[in-house]
């Protein structure tokens, strides 16, 4: 199973709302506001019957716990099934805190481990379902020191750059992808193609880029298609269609899986359209969704 960390913003919704491939695929999903916008984002994921699971202590954006239960898991979600509910572990966690957790009633119960918990036997005697483990901020013996058979990992493999200027033709994700089970592994998640640093909104766009991920010799890499003009904040339309040119000669001229999204490009790139740099990010969330979903 394929378990792709979105923080739930709009257009990371939009990715969900759109996306084609959804029987490999269960998001996490991080609350970031209680505005309408934010909410009317999860009452559509409750009308399309999305499945997802959703963290109920958000580390990031301006929400407290008991906002999310409040406005969310008691609200918009009161009468849906179809979720899951996370918890994430990080280094002021209490014993008490997810004694709390587990006795939330009626919902399979993730535990996501940003740091290694001192108490052990405590999780071993919690009702726990499913832990997540965040590579590179765990260690192998944590892992190995809990005993639940569904353990899944979750890796950040995006190498977000200040400056879209600043990209290289293509950067390596990962191959765990390809490996995780062969690990002990019953999934596998990542930050997708926008990496585990969270803002509000990105800057001006100075150069536009496109992020397309690809699979190639068992191994997940990212493209980075950059406009030729990265001069001033202006003319964004006729930067996006540079860099649309560059990844349409790219997948014309490689082996490169069909998604929707790149249909969608080639769409975009005929008609000499500019939709906006929030639906190329949204393509580009969803390209890599499908792309990982292919191998899952």
């Amino acid at each position: 199973m394929y378990y792709p960390y979105l923080r739930a913003k709009g257009e990371e919704i939009n990715s969900l709302l759109q996306l084609p491939l959804k029987s490999k695929v269960l998001p996490i999903l991080e609350p970031v506001s209680i505005k309408n916008a934010n909410v009317n984002k999860f009452k559509q994921l409750v009308k399309n019957k999305i499945p997802f699971i959703i963290i109920i202590n958000p580390q990031v954006g301006n929400i407290s716990i008991e906002e999310v239960l409040e406005i969310y898991v008691n609200g918009v979600l009161h009468d849906y099934d179809n979720y899951s509910i996370a918890y994430i572990v990080h280094n002021a966690t209490t014993q008490i805190e997810l004694q709390s957790f587990n006795q939330i009633p009626n919902r399979d119960k993730f535990l996501i481990h940003k740091t290694n918990f001192e108490n052990v036997n405590l999780l071993e005697n919690l009702n726990i379902d499913f832990h997540v483990f965040c590579k590179d901020q765990v260690s192998s013996n944590y892992i190995n020191s809990i005993t639940s058979s569904n353990k899944i990992i979750l890796l950040d493999g995006f190498k977000k750059l200040q400056r879209n200027a600043d990209y290289p033709l293509e950067s390596f994700f990962s191959d765990m992808h390809f490996t995780y089970e062969a690990n002990g592994f019953i999934g596998i998640g990542d930050y997708l193609t926008q990496g585990d640093n969270y803002s509000l909104s990105g800057g001006p766009a100075y150069a536009v880029a496109i992020h397309l991920t690809v699979l190639k010799n068992n191994e997940v890499y990212v493209r980075h298609f950059i406009s030729n003009n990265r001069e001033g904040n202006s003319r964004v339309a006729e930067k996006f269609y540079e860099a649309l040119t560059h990844l349409i000669n790219y997948v014309d001229n490689n082996t490169v899986l069909e998604t929707t999204a790149i249909q969608k490009y080639r769409e975009l790139y005929d008609s000499r359209h500019f939709p906006g740099l929030s639906v190329n990010k949204r393509l580009s969330l969803i390209n890599h969704i499908e792309q990982i979903a292919s191998i899952i």
